[in-house]
């Protein structure tokens, strides 16, 4: 097993704990992944609106002033949801890269889950109703 010594806390550990990257000789970053994830915490804390700014920018060429827009006239909530008080996420259509809301982390990874597909969706809710009147029925029977 091939290992590597971090240049920030001076651990060995094995290849597989430092990032590829093509640039250098061995194809990983000098930094271990955890020292790696506490330098971008740090700058991230350092400079709370820019990474996001940076990143909806770079996801999904969103401003800052229109994530915030989305999150006004959904009321904060969850567009699917309508839970309030969570970090939401930017939903997008993944053929067209056009943002359709923001939403929760459940419902954002619900919607992936099944495909961004409407058929799958309204088999998933034809599924959750029969099991609903099948449970019903199987009550007022035992009754």
């Amino acid at each position: 097993m091939d290992t590597k010594q971090c240049k920030r806390c001076k651990e060995i550990k094995p290849i597989d704990d430092f990032y590829r990257v093509d640039d250098y000789a061995d194809g990983h970053i000098k930094l271990c992944s955890v020292c790696t994830r506490a330098d971008q915490k740090k700058w991230r804390d350092a400079h709370p609106g820019v990474s996001r700014k940076n990143w909806l920018m770079y996801s999904y060429n969103m401003t800052l002033e229109e994530y915030d827009k989305y999150l006004l006239m959904q009321g904060n909530k969850c567009a699917i949801c309508g839970v309030a008080g969570q970090k939401l996420v930017v939903d997008h259509d993944h053929s067209t890269d056009e943002i359709r809301g923001l939403l929760c982390q459940k419902c954002n990874k619900g919607i992936a889950f099944l495909q961004d597909s409407p058929r799958i969706m309204l088999a998933a809710i034809r599924y959750i109703f029969e099991s609903l009147l099948f449970q019903s029925k199987d009550e007022n029977e035992h009754n």
